[in-house]
């Protein structure tokens, strides 16, 4: 039999419906994969089970299905199916009886499984039967096909007895008289709103505002109603209406303050650029203000026709709505809360709606609210979280350490409110171990002590410019000493307050290592530049030597007067070299201080003892005999020598020596300054050049020398000059020294 049927065998294999070939007394002979697939069973087992064991024979629709067949050869309709499982679920089903060309009758079925249209048209009246309104679906012309939950119990009719009738049974008889003519302008426009009186089963009347739109419905046309009660409305108009009879025109002078009220409101209210709404108990718009409308895509025309707040919402939002709708109403309380909403052409926008109760008469009415669109905050939102996955990214990967600080109450110091993780690889430790207080405390344990206090001396100037960068040794998780190099920036409010601080910290160690190299190569060149140098500048005192030595020797009769001067001469030349060695001495090899304690007053008069101050020059020492400094006494006065000799040595025609100190910021400033000839433009432009002089004699590094010296106390040396006026060096030191 089957052997009939090989020229479409390929189409029934690759059906997306199931097929069986039966018998009508109910035998299976096939069944395609798609069929096996929905029954769950093999081919053979549906042979097997026959008709019975497939369709559901609990299913009331299936006498008169098979009653049908049996009358027409062929039947068309929802039927359920049985599975392998035992579970049920509905089918459409299309047989045919047809003869095969051995003259058997066999019967085809077609099986279409509309288990998600079912689905769907649950969900369908679900929602259909949660509309606040009466909902009517009808033939044209003809009687109710679907209506709702709210028609039934408004009518007091059951579901059953409404779908037997029709528009006629439910209308007033005025209302009944009118259903062709309205039926007629639905058709033209397909969509009309009317009034009418529908009535109840008990013969009481209920005034009825009917929007009516014509739909598709399972394939046909068909007449959708939305049936609104209006017993309010009509009740409230009639009610004016006695008033207005009753008071005259002093009801028509309420009604037109009311009116103006009104106007007012709804005219301020389309000034706002918020969207303002109002709902009445039943969450049903009644007024949407001209930028609401606006947003949601809406018109009046809308609001009047009737449009529930929950369309607006959407659905995953649903509950939450009714909850504080519900909230609202009950206990009078404002409520806020973030929606998505849904505009009418289907599109979302998230929004914050703030609604509150509207009295009347002491009686909550409804809500008033507002929503505001906050597309453009989420928006800010998703890029403020961006930016910071961004600097995540940046503050992992970055090999610097970032530092927020915020100052102490008397700006001492700051502490650390965030230490980036890059800490762990430049300091050695966890960025929590710097974190507040604590952290400040481990800080300062691992800084070297020297340059704790040199840190700590330099803090006013990062509050007092704003920035600041600071260079110490750390101790590293290693055990050994880093240069680490922070540079700061203040953070300030708008009034210029100090808020807080930000720091980013770098290993300076290598950097650092080689300065000291390259510092430590140019002074072995300037040595090497300095070779020729010594021995021409030698020569001259040596030849002296040699001259007074051979005029000595040779000549016994020389007076004792001319043999003293011989003797001094050489005594000159011996003290000349002896400065030549000691300076390139001193320029050359590392400096290692002694250090002691002494005045600004102290040191300077010790150096001015050891120099020869000629008449013509007038010395004044305004020096203070505080505070104490910690310094290398040698080394320093060896400074002071220098710059007194080199201040005389400008004022060969006479002038005044002026030493002054100050205490400021931590530091001493001592001042010498003179009246002198000032210095030449070419050394001015670097004055601590080694091997620049302007005199006949020595080798030029005089103030290269003071310079490392001033630098080793952890100070500085800075000058000023002015050809014709004279010089001012001036020496920072710490008040309190270390090495």
């Amino acid at each position: 039999m089957l052997k009939s049927l090989d020229p479409y065998r390929l189409l029934y294999e690759n059906s997306m419906d199931g097929l069986l070939l039966t018998a009508p007394d109910g035998r299976i002979f096939a069944a395609n994969p798609e069929a096996c697939r929905m029954l769950q069973r093999s081919e053979e087992e549906i042979r097997q089970i026959g008709r019975s064991g497939v369709v559901d024979l609990n299913d009331p629709k299936l006498p008169a299905a098979l009653v049908e067949r049996a009358r027409t050869g062929r039947f068309r309709g929802e039927l359920n199916l049985k599975r392998k499982d035992g579970t049920t679920f509905p089918a459409e089903i299309s047989t045919n009886v047809f003869k095969a060309r051995d003259g058997h009758e066999i019967t085809s079925m077609i099986i279409h499984d509309i288990t998600g249209r079912k689905h769907a048209e649950q969900t369908f009246k679900t929602l259909f039967n949660s509309v606040a309104d009466a909902l009517f679906i009808q033939e044209i012309g003809g009687g109710f096909v679907e209506i709702n939950r709210v028609a039934c119990e408004r009518l007091g009719y059951t579901r059953e007895e409404l779908l037997r009738m029709g528009p006629k049974e439910i209308d007033s008889s005025e209302s009944a008289a009118m259903i062709a003519e309205r039926t007629k302008q639905l058709q033209e426009s397909g969509e009309y709103v009317f009034e009418t009186v529908h009535m109840r089963r008990n013969g009481t009347a209920i005034p009825t505002e009917l929007n009516a739109k014509i739909i598709s419905y399972k394939g046909k046309a068909a007449i959708l109603s939305v049936a609104r009660d209006i017993t309010e409305r009509k009740r409230m108009e009639a009610e004016l209406q006695r008033y207005s009879e009753h008071l005259g025109g002093l009801v028509d002078e309420r009604t037109k303050r009311l009116q103006e009220s009104e106007m007012r409101y709804r005219d301020l209210a389309d000034l706002m650029p918020e969207t303002l709404f109002e709902i009445d108990s039943k969450a049903n718009l009644t007024f949407v203000n001209r930028a609401g409308l606006g947003l949601f895509g809406y018109d009046r025309e809308d609001i009047v026709r009737g449009l529930n707040a929950f369309q607006v919402v959407a659905p995953e939002y649903h509950n939450l709505a009714k909850e504080s709708i519900d909230t609202a109403m009950r206990s009078n309380a404002s409520s806020g809360n973030e929606y998505v909403f849904v505009r009418k052409d289907g599109t979302r926008f998230p929004g914050i709606s703030h609604a509150s109760a509207v009295l009347r008469d002491g009686k909550i009415e409804g809500l008033r609210g507002v929503v505001v669109d906050i597309t453009e905050h989420k928006q800010i939102e998703e890029e403020l979280r961006s930016a910071r996955d961004r600097l995540e990214h940046v503050l992992r990967t970055n090999p610097a350490v970032l530092y927020f600080e915020e100052p102490l109450p008397d700006f001492s110091d700051t502490v650390s409110t965030f230490v980036s993780e890059s800490a762990r690889f430049v300091l050695g430790f966890e960025s929590a171990k710097f974190l507040g207080e604590p952290g400040l405390a481990f800080w300062r344990s691992r800084i070297h002590p020297n340059d704790l206090a040199r840190y700590w001396d330099e803090l006013p100037s990062l509050w007092k410019n704003g920035q600041h960068t600071f260079e110490y040794r750390f101790l590293h998780a290693d055990g050994k000493y880093r240069w680490i190099n922070e540079q700061y920036k203040v953070v300030k409010d708008a009034n210029g307050r100090i808020q807080s601080a930000v720091a980013v910290a770098i290993d300076a160690t290598e950097r650092k290592q080689l300065e000291e190299r390259v510092a430590k190569a140019e002074r072995l060149a300037v040595i090497g530049e300095t070779a020729a140098m010594v021995g021409h500048d030698l020569r001259s005192p040596m030849q002296g030597i040699i001259s007074a030595t051979y005029l000595l020797r040779s000549d016994d009769s020389l007076a004792r007067e001319a043999r003293d001067n011989l003797l001094k001469s050489i005594d000159d030349a011996v003290d000349q070299s002896n400065k030549i060695v000691s300076d390139l001495l001193d320029y050359s090899r590392e400096i290692h201080l002694a250090l002691s304690g002494t005045t600004p007053q102290q040191i300077t008069r010790n150096a001015l003892a050891a120099l020869k101050v000629p008449a013509n020059i007038n010395v004044q020492d305004q020096t203070r005999d505080q505070p104490t400094l910690t310094i290398d006494l040698d080394r320093m006065r060896r400074v002071l020598f220098n710059l007194f000799t080199n201040a005389i040595d400008a004022m060969p025609n006479g002038g005044t020596l002026t030493i002054t100190s100050k205490e400021s910021n931590g530091f001493v400033e001592l001042a010498i300054s003179d009246t002198g000839t000032g210095m030449a433009k070419e050394i001015l432009e670097n004055p601590w050049k080694p091997l620049q002089t302007t005199k006949t004699r020595g080798m030029g590094l005089g103030l290269p020398i003071c310079k490392r010296i001033v630098e080793a106390h952890n100070g500085q040396i800075t000058v000023i000059s002015t050809t014709g006026k004279g010089s001012t060096f001036t020496i920072q030191l710490p008040a309190k020294t270390t090495t």
